[in-house]
């Protein structure tokens, strides 16, 4: 659905008008016995003049990474950010959040049993601005035991694009999720 704010910040004597949009699909469908495709689109926009942008706090920004966003990435990790050199030479990366938001996930899974499934997964997207887009793709896979609470799901992440920082190495998570699906 569609969840819409508008709000008034207010910093140092100033006033930042903000329309913060956001809307969240998932489609579920279970074809055949015992396939299933898990569908999610993430959608979020920050309304505001490009001269309030610089006061919007963190907490309003958008970020992606994490169990239910980009997996094989930590949360919050991805999205806009600056580098500095910290006191001892070393180069760090600050995530600030961005703007936009658009994340989409395209997931199978299969039924072992009527209490085991297995499944694959490729994840998309970032948080961004406009002068910041880099989009980011995660693939893997998981096994998910059903309970009476929903799904207890160990999946596992993989990042097809290292961080800014360290781009050899390909980022990869274990993702431990619970409850249902929706």
């Amino acid at each position: 659905g569609l969840v819409g704010s508008e709000m008034c910040i207010r910093d140092r004597g100033s006033t930042v008008r903000l329309a913060r949009l956001q809307t969240k699909y998932k489609w579920i469908d279970t074809f055949f016995d015992k396939h299933r495709i898990v569908s999610r689109l993430d959608l979020g926009i920050n309304l505001a003049a490009d001269e309030d942008l610089p006061f919007i706090p963190p907490s309003l920004r958008y970020f992606a990474g994490g169990d239910q966003s980009i997996r094989g990435y930590s949360y919050q990790e991805l999205g806009p950010y600056f580098e500095y050199t910290s006191s001892d030479d070393k180069l760090i990366r600050q995530v600030i959040g961005g703007r936009y938001l658009m994340v989409g996930s395209l997931e199978y899974q299969y039924y072992l049993t009527p209490s085991w499934r297995v499944a694959t997964f490729v994840d998309a997207g970032n948080a961004f601005d406009v002068d910041q887009i880099d989009p980011i793709i995660s693939v893997g896979g998981g096994i998910h035991w059903i309970t009476p609470i929903g799904p207890i799901k160990l999946d596992v992440g993989v990042g097809l694009k290292g961080t800014e920082t360290d781009t050899v190495s390909r980022p990869w998570r274990i993702h431990l999720t619970m409850g249902s699906e929706l």
